[in-house]
């Protein structure tokens, strides 16, 4: 089995408060598409897009969860095994950006410490710039504390939504991918090792 037959997944999730453009940077990013009133999601919703990185392929699964406090406590369960970690909040709403911390500490009770997995910091609606609450300067403040990659991004205009999807994953797989074609390669030695074996006679 070749490198880039073997397909490698990658959990990417969405979080952040209702309304602040979660469901149209997935529709932007995997369509191109934009709706101006696209309905809160329930729970959540995932789509799948396989996509390839020096030479590997990667199944990424992107999960776009609630935001809405009603569906908080179901939250968790989509949080495990995660790769990649968006936080989302809108630049016109101060409240949004406020909360990001809280979000932060929620993904992290409940990942898998043991693995590299990315967070990156989406600030979305940069079109409204007229409304704007949260300043560029804030929010390198903010991703410089909770050390993580930040992105302004636009799912109105598509601005920054290709780079924040394409920087995050880069960064997934240069810290991954060799772990994981290891792991794929130890467990093709070991089939082909009963293979030859269950042939002896």
């Amino acid at each position: 089995m070749s490198h880039k037959e073997a397909k490698i997944n990658v959990k990417l999730i969405l979080v952040g408060d209702a309304g602040v453009g979660k469901t149209s940077i997935v529709q932007r990013y995997l369509h191109d598409t934009y709706e101006q009133n696209n309905s809160p999601t329930i729970g959540a919703a995932y789509e799948t897009k396989v996509i390839e990185i020096d030479g590997s392929m990667f199944d990424v699964n992107i999960w776009d969860t609630a935001g809405q406090e009603s569906y908080r406590s179901l939250l968790p369960m989509f949080f495990r095994a995660a790769s990649i970690v968006f936080i989302v909040f809108d630049v016109t709403s101060q409240r949004s950006f406020l909360n990001v911390p809280n979000w932060v500490d929620d993904v992290n009770g409940h990942i898998d410490r043991e693995k590299n997995i990315v967070f990156a910091l989406c600030a979305n609606k940069i079109d409204n710039e007229t409304i704007r609450e949260v300043t560029t300067e804030e929010i390198q403040d903010l991703a410089n504390k909770l050390k993580i990659t930040f992105f302004e991004t636009s799912a109105m205009t598509g601005s920054g939504i290709k780079q924040a999807f394409q920087t995050t994953l880069n960064e997934y797989a240069s810290k991954n991918v060799k772990k994981v074609v290891s792991e794929n390669e130890k467990i093709e030695l070991i089939s082909n090792e009963n293979k030859n074996n269950s042939n002896c006679c």
